[in-house]
């Protein structure tokens, strides 16, 4: 009986497979400038970068993408400046989430509102910003300890025998240099983060001999 594997799936084997675990010294570590780092768990800040346009002198609607809805509520503040406010920051609270994705750009309506009214805002006055949201207690990792390799994104971590072994993780937010883990990692492993290309370099000469 034949079972249908899908290429994304097949690739990222690949991509482990390739790759053999490698010995390595802490003084070799030092000169690549990979130290080891301790995966943990800590509460990170994520800014939705958003477009609009103002549909009132206090209200302005943006477009969100369909990735960025999970991040998007109501309730959460955003700040950016409109098209005829100069270099004054204005900062509002969403008001309300649409539920219904246009089919053809993958976005979904957000309405934010100012509690004090914008100097010189009109209707169909441009605006561009933030929201921020805050991830709480979620698995993170040094942006520089990640290796995209096209087919998956790898870490580096120290096995047992104090071996590096390379390992597939999947991503979710990006912020002040890290990375949420949604799968892959857990929360006390030990992984090279600096230099993993050239870690990855070593491990795939040896995984081809």
């Amino acid at each position: 009986e034949l079972i249908k594997v899908s290429t994304t799936h097949q690739e990222a084997n690949g991509a482990i497979s390739e790759r053999v675990a490698i010995s390595i010294s802490q003084s070799q570590l030092d000169i690549l400038g990979a130290p080891r780092h301790k995966v943990e768990k800590m509460n990170l800040t994520v800014e939705v970068p958003v477009s609009g346009q103002f549909t009132s002198s206090s209200i302005v609607a943006f477009q969100i993408y369909e990735r960025d809805l999970s991040l998007v509520r109501s309730g959460l503040k955003f700040r950016g400046r409109s098209s005829i406010g100069g270099s004054d920051e204005l900062v509002g609270t969403i008001s309300s989430v649409d539920s219904i994705i246009d089919p053809t750009s993958r976005t979904v309506r957000v309405l934010g509102a100012f509690a004090k009214i914008p100097v010189g805002t009109r209707a169909e006055v441009s605006f561009r910003g933030v929201i921020e949201t805050e991830l709480k207690d979620r698995i993170v990792i040094p942006e520089e300890s990640v290796l995209h390799t096209g087919a998956a994104d790898l870490v580096y971590i120290f096995d047992n025998a104090n071996k590096l072994t390379p390992q597939q993780v999947k991503l979710g937010s990006k912020a002040s240099g890290y990375y949420e883990v949604l799968e892959g990692l857990a929360e006390g492993t030990e992984i090279a983060a600096g230099p993993n290309f050239l870690i990855d370099s070593e491990a795939k000469i040896r995984g081809t001999k």
